[in-house]
């Protein structure tokens, strides 16, 4: 249902618009409690939902037929927000439809269970209190229940979709979809074709048949598998009876997890990864075997759902997954994948419906835990250099496999080399392999690959574009089509800056311009260097803009320094950047690439994106690298390039992109640093992940800044580096040398700044109100940090570093942003790392009294490729040959048009 015709659904209701726009109907008028037995019953979980309950109550009370066949039972486990008060309003005003049940937090299994007991219904369902039920659902749905089936009923399966309330529209992507291409589709429980059911919120089930076999949830800490085995089970117990799939019933689910009851945020246990795979996945395949004496396909996609979730999160951070499980949990944990797996025939991998099982998963779990290969095999095109005549290809391998294909121009063998491997490990042991290679193709000319002379499919993403491919069509295929007419009508205010960018005005004052960004609302990083050196050069002066938000600290400054300036956000900067050659920015962030959606406006971007970089890339960021697109990645040491470039590193990027050649703002640094008196001792702790509340979702209200607060102070965090900024030997060791204190909070420590009791003689630098980072670093003796990347801009000065590390094993066990990388602290540090207070203070004193071990000077100086001031000038080298090959390209491109058309 389009957007417009949804919101007419609800009389115009999402968000705040549906409580001010609604009419209450007739039907649910306030009354006294219906004695009548209900049909539906509805069981609701809610704690702490006070943000979302009301909408949901609101989108029933919406229903455009009668609900008082409907009962709606919800458990409040022990909330502490508004959820019991707006509960209590609606359950005096519908006393028929709504009661209301309170019970301590003894979490969702234990609430499901108490409301499935006092449930009356024939028919049961769980809904979640962030869903939106479609006007005609309750219509449907009973529609469904009365009709007749050749096999009695027992589930009535209905249709989830997205809600985005960013963008105010419906997505129905939901990889299960499938299941409703018809408007009603019947299966049995003995026969369920490819489908498969595993949210409790998108099901009406036979409650009578719940009770016959005493079924109730079970399992703790699951992701959301408790609902899959309950439905499951009851699917197994009663053999031949008919399951129904209502394409019209619709639920929009206002979470990124919509249908999908697997939504995997925050810190999961034990239980997760051992008894999920044992009590719930094995226990359904236990089931099944004792009744049908083999496993059905339909299990064993409903256990394989969990498994892929469980793989890839190993796979995604295995430093997480071993802060949980010791190495004897870690074997038992692939023991039960192993043997869950063993039921889960081959295909069922291969052809798994769902957007998360790509291919290096599918591959990776049918070498790793089947010792199987794939039997489709394809070949990805993965995109096409500027000179629009060499394109980069991929394919894959299983574990420890290496094969790869036959490729054929025109018919011909050619023989080719594979210029990089990365290699995706399951904990300690290969799991997949994707390969890539580079092949030239003339304008004529005709690409295809065979696997063991069998012909392989050439894909672009899940797309497939044949099996043999002229050079047009891949080029075709790298083009990034326009949004939709439907997705620019819901955005006017988009469609209007799409239209500026390509005006004749914008054009002629933007065109061909270089777009220079370091982050939102700072600058002093790279980009922010690099641009001051540019501007001394005359023959590109004109052609740079640099983007920041005008409310900055940093704006007023570089306005009276000359810098053209753009305001972020603003119309000016989305012409500039869309009509840009170049946009060279030191962050990748979302929030920098683009203010708005990049959907709505990347078919008409020209330019080619130049990563700067913030910091070295000490940390393995492969992960979040890779699904970037850039073109040149600015790196500072050979041990960095390497990392990121070398063949079988885990980046998809090569020497092709990687450029060694210093970071820009290390050219002023060097200067200053030489010029610069020795001072201060530098104290700069970074952030932990952990201290962001969304992160682990222990916060139910993002809002209570009071709560935030109390968290931040009775963290580790916290407590260690209040104390020993108050250590009154702090002072005492500095004032011994005439040194002054300097602490630097990260910005995300800012708010909380008045909880550290920070003496006097201490001087804080708060870098939100533009204090610049070169000059603390300048006048440092000493830096004292933790993790922090600003180490390697002080060893770059060959200044040493203390590394205070109080947690360490909770930091590279996951509850930061690190996966280790090519740096080891203890290894490759510029300085010692400590554990203690006292330690830390010894370690200052002994290097503040000049005896540092010589090693650590002799890593800082062996580090840096380059400290001979010329940075900026091998960065706008790479500038100019990039465009210098855009435009060589561009005019062949307009040669060949007119030679076509001639």
């Amino acid at each position: 249902m389009p957007p417009s015709n949804l919101k007419a659904s609800f009389a115009g209701a999402f968000g705040a618009r549906f409580f001010s726009s609604f009419q209450k109907s007739r039907d649910h008028s306030p009354c006294r409690r219906n004695s009548r037995r209900p049909r539906f019953s509805m069981v609701l979980v809610a704690h702490n939902a006070g943000s979302d309950i009301g909408r949901f109550l609101e989108s029933i009370l919406a229903q455009d037929s009668s609900i008082k066949d409907l009962e709606l039972i919800i458990v409040d486990g022990a909330s502490t927000d508004s959820t019991p008060q707006i509960l209590a309003d609606y359950a005096s005003l519908y006393q028929t439809l709504i009661r209301v049940v309170r019970q301590e937090r003894l979490g969702d299994v234990a609430a499901r269970n108490k409301g499935l007991g006092i449930a009356c219904g024939k028919w049961v369902s769980f809904p979640d209190p962030g869903d939106i039920l479609d006007a005609a659902y309750m219509r449907h749905c009973r529609r469904a229940v009365k009709s007749r089936y050749k096999r009695p009923l027992l589930a009535v399966c209905t249709n989830a979709l997205l809600y985005s309330t960013d963008k105010d529209e419906v997505i129905d992507k939901h990889p299960l979809r499938f299941r409703f291409k018809e408007r009603q589709s019947t299966v049995t429980t003995s026969d369920m074709k490819r489908h498969f059911q595993l949210s409790g919120k998108t099901v009406w089930l036979d409650r009578l048949a719940i009770e016959k076999h005493g079924l109730r949830f079970e399992g703790q800490g699951w992701a959301g598998f408790e609902e899959a085995l309950f439905i499951n089970r009851l699917f197994l117990l009663e053999a031949r009876r008919s399951v129904t799939f209502l394409r019209e019933a619709r639920t929009y689910c206002s979470r990124s997890d919509a249908g999908n009851s697997f939504a995997i945020d925050g810190a999961l246990g034990k239980s997760y990864y051992l008894d999920m795979l044992d009590k719930g996945t094995l226990e359904l395949i236990r089931l099944s075997e004792s009744i049908y004496g083999y496993v059905p396909k339909f299990i064993q996609r409903v256990v394989l759902f969990p498994i892929t979730h469980v793989v890839r999160r190993v796979l995604d951070n295995p430093d997480v997954v071993r802060q949980v499980l010791d190495p004897e949990e870690l074997r038992e944990m692939v023991r039960l994948l192993k043997d869950n797996l063993r039921y889960v025939d081959p295909d069922v991998i291969e052809n798994f419906p769902w957007a998360g099982m790509n291919v290096r998963l599918s591959i990776g779990i049918l070498a790793y835990f089947k010792s199987a290969r794939r039997k489709r095999s394809a070949v990805y095109l993965k995109g096409q250099t500027a000179s629009k005549r060499d394109f980069t290809f991929s394919w894959h391998c299983g574990a420890s496999e290496d094969y790869r294909p036959d490729a054929l121009i025109n018919g011909e063998r050619i023989e080719f080399v594979a210029r990089k491997v990365q290699t995706l490990r399951f904990l300690d042991a290969p799991f997949c392999t994707i390969h890539e290679t580079t092949i030239e193709l003339g304008e004529a000319d005709e690409i295809a690959f065979s696997f063991d002379a069998e012909a392989a499919d050439i894909r672009s993403g899940a797309r497939k574009i044949g099996a043999s491919v002229a050079r047009a069509e891949l080029v075709e295929a790298n083009i990034i089509p326009a949004p939709s007419e439907a997705a620019l009508e819901a955005q006017p205010n988009l469609r209007r800056l799409r239209q500026l960018i390509i005006s004749d005005d914008m054009r002629r004052i933007y065109q061909g311009c270089w777009v220079l960004m370091d982050h939102v609302n700072r600058a002093d990083d790279n980009a922010e260097h690099l641009y001051r050196h540019l501007m001394g050069e005359p023959h590109l002066a004109d052609r740079l803009w640099f983007v920041l938000q005008r409310d900055c600290a940093d704006w007023e400054r570089l306005d009276k320094e000359g810098f053209r300036l753009l305001d972020y956000a603003s119309d000016e900067h989305v012409c500039a950047l869309y009509n840009a050659d170049l946009f060279v920015s030191s962050h990748l962030d979302e929030i920098v690439l683009s203010p708005f959606p990049q959907s709505f406006f990347l078919d008409l971007a020209r330019y080619k994106f130049v990563f700067l970089r913030h910091g070295v890339a000490k940390d393995d960021m492969s992960r979040w690298m890779n699904s970037k697109s850039v073109d040149a990645i600015v790196s500072s040491s050979f041990k960095e390039f390497h990392s990121i470039a070398s063949p079988d590193s885990p980046y998809k990027f090569t020497e092709r992109e990687v450029v060694l050649t210093g970071f820009p703002r290390h050219d002023r640094l060097l200067k200053m640093g030489r010029e610069a008196s020795q001072t201060s001792l530098l104290i700069m702790p970074t952030w932990r992940n952990s201290l962001d509340p969304q992160t682990l979702g222990q916060l139910e209200d993002e809002g209570d800044a009071a709560v935030k607060r109390d968290r931040f102070r009775k963290s580790e965090f916290f407590r260690h580096w209040s104390t020993f900024l108050s250590d009154p030997r702090l002072l005492d060791l500095a004032n011994e040398r005439g040194l002054r204190v300097v602490f630097v909070p990260h910005p995300k420590i800012v708010p909380y700044i008045d909880e550290f009791s920070i003496p006097d003689g201490v001087t804080m630098f708060n870098v939100c109100e533009g204090a610049g980072y070169q000059d603390l670093f300048a006048e440092c003796t000493l830096l004292v940090t933790d993790y922090s990347s600003v180490a390697f801009d002080v060893a770059y000065l060959m200044r040493p570093v203390v590394y205070f590390q109080f947690d360490k094993e909770a930091v590279f066990g996951g509850q930061h942003t690190y996966r280790t990388g090519f740096f080891q602290y203890e290894r490759d540090g510029f300085g010692p790392v400590v554990e203690s207070a006292d330690d830390l203070f010894a370690e200052m004193q002994q290097i503040l009294d000049g005896d540092l071990d010589p090693a650590y000077r002799q890593r800082a100086e062996a580090f840096f490729e380059f400290r001979d001031g010329r940075c900026c000038e091998r960065v706008q080298q790479v500038l100019e040959n990039l465009t210098a090959t855009m435009h060589q390209e561009e005019q062949k491109d307009g040669v060949l048009d007119q030679l076509k058309q001639a």
